[in-house]
């Protein structure tokens, strides 16, 4: 059978394109090699040509009377000196397609993805939220591949629970923010729960897994999805307005998804440094509207669960509808209400990464004041992956800043920066390990950086000098 194929997207970091007419048989593969020079044809990479494309069925089923005509060809990244120009398309022996002398995808600013891929390649994932349709949970994001490789994902369910991992599927908003990406945009991933044909835990989450081939199972566990089963973990959320003045979260299933995976996060962190079998107390700092520590005390019975933040607003929510967390009033001079020495924890996610350098360290001294001297801080920072997460607005000069000085500041944050600390308060801040472990350590022992274990942020593990 002959197939009349679109080509949408054609880099040296991927081919990707769609079916036109008779849908395609489900076992039919397009296959890429490198026909670089004199060289043996080298497998790129493979693709169905039945991959999920809603869009263009609807755009015009005419030409496409099956939403089961895409394909996507990622070519892994193996360093700038090995991106392929030259290459072949087999469907079989048949030839359908020749590219010569392909070009890397670039942002507006002239970067070349090659420049980004250099800094970071790792993956990592973002949850856009849950439906329940026929008896089957689904839970949606964007997920991009290790290196640019599909295969290096695998993908975990719990012991009894019928589940399956949907990716890539194409998804035109992931390509935005990931044009760097091989594969992009078919970035999008669905995990499908089948309710029905499932034996449910007694725990109040399901657990997956979206476990790196390459990597350790201390890392991959902190991967993992934590999925609410219970309809009271999806309620009790304030309106869009009070979440959007710290964080954009599209819907309420999605933020419960992603609170619920950062607390148990948090705490499987905590455990690698500091026994957590006796009660402790738990201060979740910028806890917002408690999109995290609403999820604290389900994982951990034993802790005593605390949140502060300079935004009074969604402070008073929070004490107004998640009684079991203690409210801690603070101020932008650095200052929060708690005595010296009475925590044993404390989280920052998306904090530092706020604030530049000179504020980090006010706030690292008064951090230090309310940990215990056995305690713990858990701070994300963004570091290369952040970078490369924002790279849609970089510039090259940007990045040879970054390059050089381990740290740079985009401008402040809009709306969001009105509403925490007034004008140019809060801001896009990057700053790598070598730089957090030179600055901070004025406050703090540094125990260990996890690289891209929040989305696209690290995590730092210190604990209070002295």
């Amino acid at each position: 059978m002959s197939y009349d194929l679109i080509f949408e997207h054609a880099f040296s970091t991927g081919i990707s394109g769609l079916v036109k007419g008779t849908p395609p048989a489900i076992e039919e593969t397009i296959r890429a090699y490198s026909s670089d020079g004199d060289r043996k044809e080298e497998l790129l990479a493979e693709s169905a040509l039945t991959m999920w494309r809603i869009d263009a069925q609807r755009q015009n089923s005419k030409d496409h009377p099956s939403p089961y005509c895409g394909f996507n060809l990622a070519f892994p990244w193996n360093g700038k000196e090995n991106m392929p120009k030259n290459v072949v398309l087999k469907i079989g022996d048949k030839v359908v397609g020749r590219f010569s002398d392909l070009k890397e995808p670039t942002n507006d600013q002239g970067v070349l993805a090659s420049s980004v891929l250099s800094l970071s390649n790792r993956s990592f994932y973002g949850i856009q939220g849950m439906t329940l349709d026929n008896g089957v949970l689904r839970v949606i994001g964007v997920l991009t591949p290790p290196k640019g490789d599909v295969k290096g994902i695998r993908f975990v369910a719990p012991q009894g629970v019928r589940a399956n991992l949907v990716w890539p599927i194409h998804d035109e908003g992931s390509g935005d923010f990931y044009w760097y990406v091989p594969g992009s945009p078919y970035l999008g991933f669905r995990i499908d729960i089948h309710l029905a044909d499932s034996a449910l835990p007694e725990s109040d989450f399901l657990e997956f897994g979206l476990h790196l081939v390459n990597e350790s199972d201390s890392y991959n566990e902190l991967r993992n999805i934590s999925v609410p089963l219970s309809l009271a973990a999806m309620m009790n959320f304030p309106p869009q307005y009070n979440i959007a003045r710290v964080q954009r979260i599209q819907n309420r299933s999605g933020a419960a998804i992603s609170g619920a995976s950062d607390a148990r996060r948090i705490l499987r962190i905590a455990e690698r440094h500091k026994s957590l079998e006796a009660p402790f107390r738990i201060l979740d700092w910028g806890c917002g509207f408690g999109r995290v520590s609403r999820h604290l005390s389900s994982f951990a019975r034993n802790a005593t669960v605390l949140g502060a933040d300079i935004d009074d607003e969604n402070l008073d929510w929070m004490k107004a509808h998640l009684p079991h967390i203690t409210p801690v009033p603070s101020d932008i001079s650095g200052h929060i209400a708690q005595d010296d020495k009475s925590v044993d924890i404390v989280f920052g996610i998306s904090v530092m990464t706020h604030l530049r350098v000179d504020v980090m360290k006010l706030w690292l001294k008064e951090l230090c004041r309310i940990t215990r001297n056995d305690g713990l801080l858990l701070l994300t920072v963004a570091a290369d992956s952040s970078l490369a997460f924002t790279s849609r607005w970089v510039s090259n000069d940007n990045i040879d800043t970054w390059r050089k000085n381990g740290e740079i500041v985009f401008g402040n944050q809009g709306a969001v920066d009105s509403n925490i600390g007034g004008e140019d308060y809060y801001v896009q801040s990057l700053i790598n390990e070598e730089r957090v472990r030179a600055v901070w350590s004025e406050f703090v022992d540094v125990l260990e950086v996890i690289p891209a274990v929040f989305g696209y942020q690290d995590m730092v593990v210190c604990r209070p000098k002295g």
